[in-house]
């Protein structure tokens, strides 16, 4: 249980607080709180318990704390982030913060930019470790038209990969660019 004063300290902040207990079950869900899961996903009991057991055991599993993004409905709706922090006696506090629409954006374009560098990365590879290959004479000759010709296959190549890691580095964290699958 959650002491009073601390209780009402919680009920101030301007983001919301949920902990709950070992088992999952809710010990403290401040007003705030409340209103910022209206309308998402967590706005049902059921549905959140899931959620927050999901997050609660990835917090343990991966360090102290660990987030997720939830989307609000509406227009001008931004979302959350529900961030979980591991307690020493069991329980896991959940702090649910709003994202405004530009943070959101911007982490879809972050997002975006990082899986499209992955997926064309993939295929540029193949062309340059292939056109170098056949450059080398390694796998037979080529005459004078075929080496201009990979020459320029060899060159473009180079140059969509430096394109490429420009695009990144500006527009995608250096931890999401790992994480783009």
């Amino acid at each position: 249980m959650v002491p009073a004063d601390d209780r009402e300290l919680l009920e101030h902040l301007t983001v919301g607080v949920l902990i709950v207990d070992a088992q999952g079950e809710e010990v403290l869900l401040t007003t705030r709180t409340q209103e910022l899961l209206q309308n998402t996903l967590l706005d049902d009991p059921q549905k959140r318990s899931r959620r927050l057991s999901s997050l609660a055991q990835r917090c343990r599993d991966t360090g102290p704390i660990a987030s997720e993004f939830f989307e609000s409905t509406g227009e001008d709706a931004g979302g959350l982030r529900l961030s979980a922090s591991a307690l020493a006696d069991g329980r896991t506090m959940f702090t649910v913060e709003p994202v405004e629409q530009s943070e959101r954006v911007d982490e879809r374009v972050r997002q975006f930019v990082a899986h499209l560098t992955h997926d064309l990365r993939t295929p540029l590879t193949s062309l340059m470790g292939a056109s170098d290959l056949l450059l080398s004479g390694r796998v037979g000759g080529t005459d004078e038209r075929q080496e201009r010709l990979l020459r320029i296959v060899s060159e473009s190549t180079e140059r969509m990969a430096n394109l490429l890691s420009e695009i990144t580095s500006r527009f995608v964290a250096p931890e999401a660019e790992g994480a783009a699958r």
